[in-house]
């Protein structure tokens, strides 16, 4: 089947958004996979898992203590050690906290430093 360039996008943004939302509740991500997609994915799996084992390695204990959605596209989630993950689920730069934050993008603040981003991309 060929999709429409515009449902094309849709699909790809969801995927992006799941990504992040993941990351930034600090779950293990998910994948739906065939035999097939392994070999396309695989760099993604890499990628994303570099950034969350150390993420989790660190909060997989901690309690969620906060979580504010300024609006949809930007979410903030709070952990009891203090640790903030600031998500940008938007294809617009955002501004938190005289910080630019890029489209689709997590960091991550502790003790009121940058210790990680990460980035989504398209497929």
């Amino acid at each position: 089947m060929i999709w429409p360039r515009s449902l094309s996008l849709k699909l790809g943004n969801v995927r992006r958004e799941a990504e992040l939302a993941q990351l930034l509740y600090n779950v293990p991500p998910l994948y739906h996979l065939s035999e097939g997609r392994l070999k396309e994915r695989l760099p993604i799996i890499v990628r994303q898992q570099a950034f969350f084992q150390p993420l989790h390695e660190r909060l997989g204990t901690q309690e969620l203590t906060s979580f504010r959605p300024d609006d949809r596209k930007l979410q903030e989630a709070v952990f009891a050690d203090g640790t903030r993950l600031i998500g940008n689920i938007s294809g617009d730069l955002r501004e938190v906290e005289a910080r630019t934050i890029g489209a689709y993008t997590i960091i991550t603040l502790g003790d009121g430093r940058l210790i990680g981003s990460y980035q989504s991309r398209e497929d």
